[in-house]
């Protein structure tokens, strides 16, 4: 940028959102960008200080009156060099002439989750053979437009910095763009998990709004197959053409796209027409993957659409194969792909010794989402996150966000749960991996044992080899 003058005034970019950190120590958060930045006391001093009307010279004047020591050439230099780099970043710029309010600063940043997972809506226009939702949360109503309009007031003044919006089907909300509205005027970024049936044309315009379209992070579309034949299989007829449609009106579109392969018993022999299709037909960068889960509508269909230990192999070996063809373009945090990897590190780590680097061996340790979002159903039940929808702590209308977040007991439960070694869980006595493992996803736990704090069965390693070891 160019030189900047110490005469001229600077202001703070209005949008950005300011977090206390410790007793003088500002954290800001930029909506429009996701961009965070970190401040110290004397950075945090100037902040406050860039109104609009203020020049960067009379900034640096009250900077060297109010720390003993600092000399004015010092204090101008680093105001000047403080407000380069703030407007590097989107967080601050030359003074349009009008002065702005003063800093606010929010709450403490640690007091409430950073982000949300959140179901609009338990309504959905398909009936997915292995939507963990379907079973047990069709029942319960949907909050109202006024309901959450007040739940997003309330996490603007909250540290919260985003929100992840699905159902349900999202798109089956007629208030959709209302709320979507609300999230942005409240000074949060949001992204969107859809089945992409619903996304037209005029869906696209309505995203292309300026406010609504800086605030995205990312939309996300489920393709569970290369064709109708093998995506519907599983999703429902006509399912197929209309989310491949979505994909390409939000490529074409420029938005940020991402999306997810849930391999189960219908795909796992489509993978390799999958990936070309998304990869070289459509274009995408990229495309993750996961499995099927033994949970909800998954639970009651396990045996029609879950992997049989043969098929996670199979799953596995491809998925590897063309994550390498594809130069990493494929990925995963769980499911097939992810197992590999894991599977790897926990054979090289017993022949070896050498310790294993992604994650804490020998303890529970798999999940780290409870130390930075929650997730509200769309009854307005706050649970810890979307896997565990019954675990209910709280509701968005009647608890205190900070006060569950601090001391809440479930929450307190999982957040111990690393200090659990594995040899002392009833499951892993004797096993010859227990130092090697980290117990994998609670929600699947919980499924099984009724207990967060204990190993998910699905994804042990020593019964994976049990079941495949004749075959393979």
């Amino acid at each position: 940028m160019n030189a900047i003058e110490p005469g001229a005034c600077w202001m703070r970019e209005p949008s950005v959102r300011t977090f206390t950190i410790g007793e003088s120590g500002f954290e800001l958060y930029a909506p429009d960008s996701g961009v965070t930045r970190y401040l110290n006391e004397t950075a945090s001093f100037i902040w406050q200080l860039l109104d609009g009307e203020q020049s960067l010279s009379q900034v640096a004047r009250e900077l060297a009156s109010e720390f003993e020591g600092c000399t004015a050439e010092q204090a101008l230099a680093d105001v000047v060099e403080l407000a380069g780099s703030l407007a590097s970043e989107g967080l601050a710029q030359p003074s349009r002439g009008t002065r702005i309010r003063p800093v606010w600063p929010g709450c403490e940043t640690g007091i409430a989750p950073r982000e949300w997972d959140v179901a609009l809506t338990g309504k959905c226009n398909l009936s997915c053979s292995y939507c963990f939702f379907a079973n047990e949360m069709v029942g319960r109503n949907d909050l109202s437009t006024e309901q959450w309009t007040r739940f997003f007031e309330t996490l603007g003044k909250l540290p919260t910095r985003s929100v992840c919006l699905s159902g349900g089907e999202v798109f089956v909300r007629k208030d959709l763009w209302e709320l979507l509205d609300c999230v942005v005027a409240n000074g949060l970024r949001y992204s969107i998990l859809s089945n992409g049936t619903l996304i037209r044309e005029d869906t696209i315009t309505k995203l292309c709004e300026p406010a609504r379209r800086r605030r995205l992070s990312s939309i996300q579309v489920s393709i569970d197959g290369s064709c109708a034949a093998v995506h519907d299989a599983s999703r429902g007829a006509g399912s197929f053409e209309r989310a491949l449609r979505a994909v390409r009106l939000l490529k074409d579109a420029g938005f940020p796209l991402t999306v997810r392969l849930t391999v189960n018993k219908y795909n796992v022999d489509d993978l390799e027409a999958a990936a070309k299709l998304l990869l070289e037909d459509v274009g995408l960068p990229s495309f993750s993957t996961n499995d099927a889960m033994p949970m909800g509508a998954g639970c009651s269909n396990q045996g029609d659409i879950t992997l049989s230990p043969q098929q996670q192999v199979q799953a596995m070996r491809t998925l590897e194969r063309l994550a390498t063809r594809y130069d990493g373009r494929i990925t995963a945090t769980a499911g097939p792909l992810a197992k590999v990897k894991m599977h790897r590190e926990m054979e090289q780590a017993r022949a070896t010794g050498t310790a294993i680097s992604s994650y804490r061996a020998g303890h529970l340790t798999a999940c780290g989402c409870i130390f930075s979002k929650l997730a509200v159903n769309h009854d307005g039940t706050i649970t810890p996150c979307s896997i565990l929808a019954t675990v209910v702590l709280g509701h968005i209308e009647k608890d205190s966000i900070p006060e569950l977040w601090r001391s809440d007991p479930v929450l307190t439960k999982m957040r111990s749960r690393h200090t659990i070694a594995m040899r002392d869980l009833p499951e892993c006595q004797g096993c010859e991996w227990h130092d090697y493992c980290n117990g994998s996803c609670p929600g699947l736990a919980y499924e099984q044992f009724g207990d967060v704090n204990r190993a998910n069965l699905t994804d042990c390693y020593r019964r994976f080899l049990e079941a495949t070891k004749d075959g393979n």
